[in-house]
């Protein structure tokens, strides 16, 4: 009777030890697959990532003249408008639009009034 009682227990034991070395199993199969497909995105990342930098770096080649010449022709419009503020600014050109167009004269002696600052 106690072969008989051991036999049933190995019996019953035997798909129990089965289902632990298949869940272990399955684990590990996921964490592998885990592992797979992590790698898999950080390739696929790193590859996004250094054609997104060609691809800048291209662009940039491009975009460096045309600022280039950009800088140019703004400095030259700057120095054309510095020439005409300084043109505009001329004393004999405010003198002769004060004269002939606002009819406006020289004043005479006692006609202006000096005021001092407190300082």
């Amino acid at each position: 009777m106690d072969k008989q009682k051991l036999k049933k227990k190995s019996i019953q034991s035997f798909p129990v030890t089965f289902e632990v070395n298949k869940r272990k199993t399955g684990a590990k199969k996921g964490r592998i697959a885990f592992i797979t497909i992590l790698s898999i995105l950080m390739v696929f990342s790193g590859s996004l990532l250094y054609v997104w930098s060609r691809l800048r770096a291209v662009n940039l080649d491009y975009e460096i003249p045309r600022q280039i010449q950009l800088q140019r022709k703004l400095m030259q419009l700057n120095t054309r408008l510095r020439l005409e503020a300084a043109t505009l600014k001329s004393h004999e050109r405010i003198e002769s639009i004060a004269k002939g167009d606002l009819g406006m004269v020289v004043p005479k002696r006692g006609q202006t009034v000096v005021i001092y600052n407190g300082n």
